[in-house]
């Protein structure tokens, strides 16, 4: 998700109450036996080294930051990374009875699909970056986890931690927090367009959409390119013959990838590609061609100079805005377009 990094920023998801615990005390001895009282000294040395080595990741929390360890990371190009996190037993909740963005439980039962991100953090200075997940959390190949790439950009001092960060090793993060949520059943037609990691909501989407019951999907994205922000390669260690592959989204190195998603979904959906820039407004205009505008839904996740031309930006405070640009000059209005930051 294309997200400007915030300085600590409080979630929306303040209203998720947190749980309160009490601490057990120990009562006190007034005398022992030697062979109770070694017993209980025993006792007492073995239970904190067992906690030590045998505890499991904290809780995940909305609110609060926690470290979770790194499962796996993978190098996709030598600016992306595929990054696993594993789910604490504990927090499976959040992702079962996920929370929307009004702060209300989502209505998973009626077909509500709720797309969800987390808050990485850097352990040096205060900064925080938001990352979508690609994956559907709830499904599980052995134990539940949170995937997502990370874009390593100059400057990007979270994408920076998470780079260097090796597996085994913890991040902190809190989370998981909505992005948006639908019900894709309300829809004939859902369109999705995207440029470079901003794909990630729609990759988290398709994973948690089922083939039998959804509606025709149309993904409209950008080829990747290196842009003013990508570091110098010369300064980053690569350690390949073969070309360097840089549409990692167009590879099989995930089951949430574009490959394996065509196979889930067959010709339900389609997959226009183009170079970077202006978002051609042929394609969107095919998309829309023969689909009833009450019943199409376009969800838009671009640089704002890009969403500008094509449906208006966001406001200051991340609100939706007017929709302008080309969407509305084909006959879309707030109810139809989503935009995502």
């Amino acid at each position: 998700m294309a997200c400007r990094p915030s300085f600590y920023a409080f979630s929306r998801l303040s209203f998720i109450p947190k749980r309160s615990f009490t601490s057990a005390h120990r009562p006190t001895q007034t005398s022992a036996p030697p062979k109770r009282f070694y017993a209980l000294l025993g006792l007492s040395l073995s239970l904190p080294a067992g906690y030590y080595f045998f505890q499991s990741s904290p809780s995940l929390s909305p609110s609060v930051y926690s470290d979770q360890e790194l499962k796996s990371s993978k190098l996709l190009t030598p600016f992306h990374k595929l990054v696993t996190i594993k789910i604490p037993s504990s927090s499976h909740a959040f992702f079962d009875r996920p929370y929307r963005l009004d702060g209300e439980m989502a209505d998973v039962e009626g077909g509500e699909v709720v797309i969800q991100h987390i808050m990485v953090k850097s352990p040096d200075i205060q900064i925080e970056r938001p990352y979508t997940l690609i994956n559907d959390p709830t499904v599980a190949n052995g134990e539940r986890e949170m995937r997502m790439v990370v874009k390593r950009v100059r400057g990007g001092e979270v994408g920076r931690v998470v780079h260097t960060a090796k597996e085994g090793e913890t991040l902190g993060v809190r989370g998981p927090i909505p992005t948006f949520s639908i019900f894709p059943q309300r829809y004939d037609k859902i369109i999705m367009i995207s440029t470079g990691t901003a794909v990630s909501p729609f990759l988290q989407l398709l994973a948690k959409l089922s083939p039998s019951s959804a509606p025709r999907l149309e993904l409209i994205q950008a080829l990747p390119t290196l842009s003013s922000r990508t570091p110098d390669l010369s300064q980053v260690s690569v350690n390949q013959v073969a070309p360097i592959e840089w549409d990692w989204v167009n590879t099989n190195e995930d089951p949430s990838f574009l490959p394996s998603l065509e196979k889930k979904f067959g010709e339900k959906l389609k997959i226009t590609r183009f170079p970077q820039g202006v978002i051609p407004a042929g394609a969107v205009q095919t998309a829309l061609e023969g689909v009833n505008r009450e019943r199409v839904l376009v969800l838009v996740c671009l640089p704002p100079w890009l969403m500008r031309p094509l449906c208006g930006g966001m406001t200051r405070n991340l609100d939706q805005g007017p929709v302008t640009g080309l969407l509305r000059e084909l006959g879309l209005g707030s109810k139809q377009v989503y935009k995502l930051e």
